[in-house]
């Protein structure tokens, strides 16, 4: 479940990133944002 949700944020990123620079600075703060929450149901899941 994660290596898809992982491709489709990585194909939104490089789609906004030949747009706009700015969008492109968000997309990758976000991308940030979500890469942690995985490791923490990561972390849960192994440690539980």
């Amino acid at each position: 479940m994660i290596v898809p949700i992982f491709n489709y944020h990585l194909s939104i990123i490089t789609i906004m990133g030949k747009n706009n620079k700015s969008l492109y600075i968000n997309i990758l703060s976000n991308f940030r944002y979500i890469l942690k929450l995985i490791q923490n149901r990561l972390n849960r899941l192994v440690f539980s």
